[in-house]
């Protein structure tokens, strides 16, 4: 795709000079086909400038769709003609936490051999590089560069070894006000990426600094006067310093929900998420609304990848699909959806989704009544520790449905319910014990006290 692309604006430009600063003013406007014209010819060439510049807009997407491989390509070009912040910038990519473990849809996780930056990002260490590359961006830093006072502020705080130690508390508050120091010089100029660290700085330091409170609000209010020119995720940034309670900003729930719309409209994973959330909790400031939660929770479950951090947020966000479709306020009932969701979120070791699938199955809502299919997803939450799919799998095997008929491991079930505090549990297990020998009831009782939760096969954050 990228080269079909760049291949129209080589043909156009086959015939005019290229220029650096012509393309660099075209950027700045947001005139991406004319930067690419006057950067193409020079890439090509051989020149750094517009390599690294056109890895930029292949990172990000700007006039041309995304395509990652394809900037390591053009930073990699340049970083090799000598140009300092390209390397900067292979390590950037390579160790960004965006691109590392994919999950596709349906919660099939995709192995690390499958990311098409695995392979040409081995070897790459970013604490080698960065020793590297650190004399030539202070020069540039200390020359006023804001993007090389932004870069160093970086290298400076990711530095954690000297000599192959990791350096005490007093090296590190140091690092830390050199780092400062850098970041404030390039927001000064007005280097967005330096703003945006301000701001995400100022979250996480808060309330540990609050003389800087002031500072705090002008970054962010430079951010907010350009958030339509952000990426999707500065936008979310922004968003969250609308949201969070705990800061140096002032809350306005109303802002920061626009703020998310905007990055999840643009592609926004985390936008969609946390605009799914907030609409579905509700709080003090944001009322309820779950089709509009539905909305984006959908919009974010069916993207094509999710960070594999991001497994358990996926799965409440199926699980909350499959309640809403249930019939919740606002949104009408739809048995087939809310199972479609169920099914989604059981696969992936949701013990809220199995044993909903387990009644579904019983009853015979929205699927056909099945009683073996119901007691083997009330099985699969049970043995995650599951209450009341622990008293179900109990009834069900006391009486022989869906699985042959097994008193003991009945007696076993359903003593574990009862003892969460199941009265109906304990009830059916005492009349249950009426039927069985007293060796029988003592082995069940030893099956209970040694029986122990175990996290579903399907959750590979905990299954090794």
């Amino acid at each position: 795709m990228f080269k079909c692309v760049l291949g129209f604006y080589a043909c156009a430009c086959l015939c005019a000079g290229a220029d650096f600063q012509t393309g660099k003013r075209a950027y700045d406007q947001g005139d991406y086909p004319t930067a690419i014209r006057e950067w193409l010819p020079l890439a090509e060439k051989g020149d750094a400038e517009a390599q690294r510049s056109l890895g930029d807009m292949s990172r990000y997407g700007r006039g041309i769709p995304v395509d990652e491989p394809q900037a390591l390509r053009w930073y990699r070009s340049a970083a090799n003609r000598g140009n300092v912040k390209a390397r900067f910038d292979v390590v950037d990519l390579c160790t960004s936490p965006e691109r590392l473990h994919v999950q596709a849809p349906g919660g099939r996780i995709v192995e690390m051999d499958d990311d098409p930056l695995t392979e040409p990002c081995e070897g790459v260490d970013a604490e080698k590089e960065h020793a590297q590359i650190r004399g030539g961006i202070t020069t540039l830093a200390e020359e006023g560069d804001a993007e090389a006072q932004f870069m160093i502020s970086v290298i400076i705080r990711s530095h954690r070894r000297e000599a192959g130690k990791l350096l005490d508390k007093e090296s590190r508050l140091s690092q830390e006000r050199d780092s400062d120091k850098w970041l404030r010089d390039s927001a000064r100029q007005g280097y967005v990426p330096a703003r945006v660290m301000m701001v995400a700085t100022c979250l996480v330091a808060w309330p540990a600094e609050p003389q800087k409170e002031a500072e705090c609000r002008d970054s962010r209010e430079s951010l907010v006067r350009m958030v339509d020119d952000l990426t999707p995720g500065d936008q979310v940034l922004v968003a969250g310093s609308f949201l969070i309670t705990s800061s140096p900003f002032v809350r306005d729930s109303s802002r920061g929900l626009t703020y998310l719309e905007k990055a999840a409209r643009r592609g926004s994973l985390e936008a969609a998420k946390e605009l799914g959330t907030l609409l579905y909790d509700g709080s003090p400031e944001v009322v309820k609304d779950y089709p509009r939660a539905a909305q984006w929770y959908r919009r974010y479950v069916e993207s094509e990848k999710v960070a594999i951090e991001s497994f358990h947020s996926v799965r409440e966000a199926l699980e909350r699909l499959g309640y809403t479709y249930s019939g919740v306020r606002g949104v009408p009932t739809n048995d087939e959806e809310a199972v479609r969701w169920l099914q989604r979120a059981a696969a992936m070791g949701s013990a809220y989704a199995q044993r909903s699938l387990g009644y579904r199955y019983k009853d015979g809502s929205g699927v056909s009544r099945d009683w073996a299919v119901a007691t083997s997803w009330f099985r699969r939450a049970a043995e995650q520790g599951d209450e009341d799919s622990q008293y179900m799998l109990g009834v069900a095997l006391g009486v022989g449905m869906g699985e042959p008929q097994d008193y003991i491991h009945a007696h076993m079930w359903l003593n574990l319910a009862a003892a969460r505090g199941n009265s109906e549990a304990a009830a059916y297990r005492d009349g249950l014990a009426e039927h069985m020998s007293p060796e029988q009831v003592g082995e069940a009782q030893a099956l209970a006290t040694n029986w122990s939760a175990k996290p579903d096969p399907s959750d590979i954050t905990q299954v090794k």
